[in-house]
């Protein structure tokens, strides 16, 4: 009985070890793994080609959040870090800004939503609050995603036609 015990106990041995093998090889190695989803990469810039140069030095809008919103997943926040933006020097330098370039899942995307804490105008040395009366931007459009692909969106805010002025001295900025 002692061989058949030793025998029985090596087979068991070198079965975890295989089992182990297998497993690690799965979840590291020959596969994305069962938790693994597709996904495709979304790059969000912005830019400013007003026409006219509104009548400021600088306009700088704070974004604290992007979101897009799916048909099948709802609302889906890709980032939550704070930017800042001169929209200005994005115009007289004809450039594009990064927002974000997030990896998401593949899907249909029907509205960009980017928080805006705050959008500044500077004139002449001084700072206004310009009143944005959401405190979010709603951009509807249709934006699809695909798998290991990148999809590219460029927001242009237009800031000569964004910025207005109220009887009352006060700045809005709708763009």
């Amino acid at each position: 009985t002692s061989r058949y015990t030793g025998d029985m106990k090596k087979n068991i041995g070198f079965l975890i070890v295989l089992v182990a093998v297998a497993a690690l090889f799965y979840y590291l190695g020959g596969s994305d793994g069962p938790e693994a989803e597709a996904s495709g990469r979304i790059v969000i810039a912005i830019t400013d080609k007003a026409v006219a140069v509104a009548p400021a030095d600088s306009i700088l809008m704070k974004i604290s959040e992007v979101r897009l919103k799916s048909e099948t997943r709802g609302w889906i926040t890709i980032d939550e870090n704070a930017h800042q933006f001169d929209l200005l020097r994005l115009k007289e330098t004809g450039s594009l800004a990064l927002l974000t370039d997030a990896t998401i899942a593949p899907d249909s995307y029907r509205q960009i939503r980017l928080t805006v804490p705050e959008v500044l105008v500077i004139r002449n040395g001084k700072t206004t609050a310009a009143k944005l009366p959401s405190g979010d931007f709603k951009i509807m459009g249709d934006i699809t995603i695909t798998e290991g692909e990148t999809t590219t969106v460029v927001l242009d805010f237009l800031a000569d036609k964004s910025l207005h002025a109220t009887g009352s001295g006060k700045l809005i900025f709708l763009p």
